[in-house]
């Protein structure tokens, strides 16, 4: 497959390993929400990987939305183009449904995570709660439903397609809550939860060594006394 200019913009060249670059007194500073509203929204690959959720083992950060971060003005500038582009009817703009009919079509156009039936899944505007005026987002994933693979081809449909319409934009990591009313500091450390998700991954996968290693040795010893 030739890689797009927008897929080149997306490369993995400069992703940093955050977990591993960093002390434990460093890590627990960013599992903080304070530092994730001060330093959101990230690039498609330095969001660290503190951020990303483990529910089999019981891990749950923030919930952070992966993609295309505009302003209300600039997606209300699309939609137009869009419907003068099919010659729908400028009335359009007057039924409830013209989101529902924009979010469809960049669904197909970026065959956003197709559904059994076929259909590919809508992509709605959503609302961030940014410093900035890109307040809006178009969102591919989240931190709870990211695929195997970074969706590199889904989200460089998506740039060219908003910047047909007259967008630049970036795809981003943005934090989808706005968590300012919690006014208790325990309430948003993951710093403990996140040491403990670590712990048990790992004895999760020392124990999967270890019956691995009783199978070997078994199957050694069978094939020995066969001999």
């Amino acid at each position: 497959m030739t890689m797009t200019p927008t897929m080149a913009k997306l490369s993995l060249e400069d992703s940093p390993n955050t977990e591993s670059s960093q002390s434990e007194d460093d890590l627990s500073k960013t599992l903080h929400m304070k530092y994730m509203k001060l330093n959101e929204p990230w690039t498609p690959y330095n969001f660290p990987k503190q951020y990303m959720a483990h529910v089999q083992y019981g891990y749950y950060p923030p919930t952070f939305v992966l993609g295309a971060g505009l302003t209300a003005t600039e997606f209300m500038h699309y939609a137009t183009e869009y419907f003068k582009k099919h010659d729908l009817f400028p009335s359009a703009f007057d039924r409830l449904d013209w989101p529902s009919i924009i979010a469809k079509h960049l669904g197909s156009v970026c065959e956003h995570f197709t559904t059994y039936g076929g259909q590919s899944s809508p992509i709605l505007l959503q609302q961030v709660p940014t410093k900035s005026d890109t307040s809006y987002v178009l969102p591919i994933c989240t931190n709870y439903d990211f695929p195997k693979r970074f969706p590199m081809e889904e989200c460089a449909r998506l740039l060219d397609e908003l910047e047909g319409g007259g967008i630049k934009a970036d795809i981003q990591w943005f934090l989808a809550e706005d968590h300012t009313e919690w006014e208790s500091i325990e309430l948003l450390d993951w710093s403990r939860d996140y040491l403990d998700f670590l712990k048990r991954r790992s004895e999760t996968r020392r124990d999967r060594r270890e019956r691995r290693d009783v199978h070997v040795v078994g199957s050694a010893s069978t094939r020995t006394c066969f001999q």
